[in-house]
């Protein structure tokens, strides 16, 4: 599913397990707790829950994931998180952008449509890797995309590097490019919080002989269910506004360039225009001096570990972006 190609270790929210119990939940404690109504209102004038975006059954799933025992037990703060996500998918998508403007000045260095698509397509493949293998190599406070590997997950970031070049070189073939991008977020909502425990996997047989003592009882416990702790992992999905400027850029060099020999792409001729579904290039070059503006909504899944992280620690990571 989507959740396993982003590399989440939680499933997509099912309808009734994840929205449809919880909100019963919610209501039944309504009716005997006034604690709970009480804490709901709360909830909702500090606008931790939005009742007006999300609707009564999105709602009261969400108060009774934010409440759950797990959420209480490694005291997850619901402020401190939206104020922390708010910063980070800000940063994530400055690096982002900076990303794309980088795709884009590769892409008119080295991509020609006179070459074959299968050329294209290697060429694209190569610089996949060299994106990944300079993310793997730099120390993350030289690396853009160092930085953007710590903040998500790694299945996401491969997926994300593919798209980039893919998208900047669907965007060659209309002779279009963006750069100078940015982006502006607001607005952030929760959409619905979880957490599980996650109980690890019984040795199998293969595995067996060659456990050590205490891990062959660690073993035994886990099989005949005797208590012990679990890794817990959190869930967390937001929707936010995100507004984009960018500049459209005809990928031809004009003539002043050419009769100059200019090869310089780091400061290319930028032609701007308010409307980019324009069908004749030349309107590019008399476009008017405003940047482009893109606006909308976007859902992004947040996941990180409130007890037995693998890191040793609470780190939370983008999984999903849509």
């Amino acid at each position: 599913g989507a959740a396993v190609a982003a590399g989440l270790v939680l499933p997509p929210r099912r309808v009734v397990s994840d929205i449809i119990l919880p909100a019963g939940e919610s209501l039944v404690n309504f009716a005997f707790l006034k604690e709970s109504r009480e804490n709901f209102i709360d909830m909702a004038n500090k606008g931790i829950i939005n009742v007006d975006m999300l609707g009564i059954p999105l709602s009261l799933a969400l108060f009774s994931g934010l409440n759950s025992p797990l959420m209480e037990k490694y005291k997850f703060n619901v402020v401190e998180f939206g104020k922390g996500a708010k910063a980070a998918l800000q940063r994530y998508h400055d690096i982002q952008n900076a990303l794309q403007d980088e795709i884009c000045i590769w892409a008119k260095e080295t991509i020609d449509l006179k070459l074959s698509p299968l050329k294209i397509m290697e060429l694209a493949e190569k610089k996949q890797t060299e994106l990944k293998l300079e993310a793997s190599e730099k120390d993350t406070s030289e690396s853009l995309l160092a930085q953007m590997k710590q903040m998500v997950t790694p299945e996401y970031f491969e997926q994300m590097c593919s798209s980039m070049i893919r998208d900047t070189l669907l965007l060659k073939e209309i002779n279009l490019n963006y750069n100078n991008w940015t982006s502006q977020v607001s607005n952030i909502n929760l959409l619905s919080a979880r957490a599980e425990a996650i109980p690890p996997k019984p040795a199998t047989l293969e595995e067996i002989p060659h456990l050590t003592k205490e891990e062959a009882q660690k073993n035994d416990d886990l099989i005949n269910n005797i208590y012990m702790e679990h890794p817990c992992v959190a869930q967390i999905e937001v929707v936010y506004d995100v507004q984009t400027t960018f500049d459209a850029c005809n990928i031809h060099k004009d003539n002043n360039d050419n009769n100059n020999n200019s090869t310089n792409v780091t400061n290319p001729v930028i032609h701007k225009q308010t409307d980019i579904m324009e069908d004749d290039d030349t309107n590019l070059s008399n476009a008017s001096k405003k940047p482009i503006k893109a606006s909308g909504k976007v859902i992004a899944v947040f996941e990180g570990w409130l007890f037995g992280s693998p890191t040793g620690s609470l780190q939370w990571k983008l999984g999903i972006t849509r």
